[in-house]
């Protein structure tokens, strides 16, 4: 099924090293850890945090949309929080944001004293494993394009500068909606998993969120780790009903007049993997295409329709209990007021 890290850990015998003992690491279980302390702090995203992780696993980018003060932010914040070791970027994007903010200042003294045109890179996201753009689509196309081949390729190309190696992992970013400027487009497409927060609808969970306290993390990983999980993840066999099924898949949305680039079908078998392996499950099985309700649509008007073409294609039930969950929905919006006499 995995395979494990193992580590040699020296120990001590009365006070004296003796050897080295091994440690195996399960990278799985770490993973599971992570994303069950992940759910003890964010309420009622359950889906979220998992296709979060799924991100991470696959090297894949992170989308999260909704309202403001949903917990949009939090949710990655929380995640990032929990790896250890790794370089990180984080940014409030707005109008105003300048490519320095991003990629770093040009070094002026370079400039001045050998007329070489080069930026202080310490700190900037070309030196990031992971990333986090907040409102990420305020930000303006000049600074938004020039991440493009950072995201997609992890390499920076300016005119004037050598090409910078970028060990970007994974970007998570979040926003209060889709960009409405076609030139965004492009950067948009770039973010293959995307979410739709939405508030809590619980009344119980709500008081539990509103309740609780903040506490440091009790599960991490380490980029050494995550490493180790994208590697496994990688080996989950594709299996030939799945293979089968994608281009069914991709018929029926295509048919239903919604647009999915090659480049979302292309990372399509590495995300099915990526939640198998999160099931501990050594092959591909049809229900792990359910991940794709996450990936094949870019407007969230699309989201409620590719849902139901996934579903109808890797688990009818829960298609079935879908549509029982919208039709009780539509009922319940029929049903007229009641007239407390007042």
């Amino acid at each position: 099924s995995s395979f494990s890290l193992v580590y040699m850990i020296p120990y001590t015998r009365k006070g004296r090293l003796v050897a080295k003992m091994p440690q195996t690491v399960n990278a799985h279980a770490l993973f599971c850890d992570v994303r069950d302390d992940l759910n003890t702090v964010l309420f009622e995203r359950e889906t979220a945090i998992q296709n979060a992780l799924i991100a991470l696993l696959t090297g894949e980018h992170y989308l999260a949309l909704g309202p403001p003060g949903v917990g949009k932010s939090m949710l990655c914040d929380e995640l990032l929080k929990r790896i250890n070791g790794a370089q990180q970027f984080t940014i409030l994007l707005n109008p105003s944001t300048t490519p320095d903010e991003v990629l770093g200042p040009v070094d002026i003294m370079e400039l001045s004293e050998h007329g070489r045109y080069t930026r202080r890179r310490t700190g900037s996201i070309t030196e990031a494993h992971l990333v986090f753009l907040d409102e990420c689509f305020k930000s303006n196309s000049v600074v938004l394009n020039s991440l493009l081949k950072i995201i997609n390729e992890r390499t920076l190309d300016e005119i004037g500068m050598p090409t910078v190696q970028v060990p970007l992992i994974s970007l998570f970013a979040a926003s209060n909606e889709t960009p409405a400027d076609d030139s965004l487009k492009a950067f948009d497409d770039r973010f293959v998993l995307r979410e739709v927060v939405s508030d809590i609808t619980d009344d119980d969970t709500f008081v539990r969120m509103i309740t609780a306290k903040s506490r440091t993390p009790a599960a991490s990983l380490t980029l050494e780790q995550v490493r180790l999980a994208q590697t496994e993840a990688t080996a989950v066999q594709g299996t030939k009903e799945v293979l089968q099924r994608i281009p069914e898949l991709r018929r029926a949305v295509s048919e239903q007049g919604i647009y999915v680039s090659a480049r979302r079908w292309k990372k399509a078998l590495g995300l099915i993997k990526a939640h198998a392996w999160l099931a501990e499950q050594p092959e591909t099985t049809l229900e792990d295409m359910r991940i794709l309700a996450h990936v094949l649509w870019t407007d969230p008007k699309e989201r409620k329709a590719v849902e139901r073409l996934v579903y109808h294609a890797a688990c009818p039930l829960d298609l079935q209990a879908l549509e029982i969950e919208d039709q009780a929905a539509d009922l319940m919006k029929r049903v007229p007021p009641v007239d407390d006499g007042s």
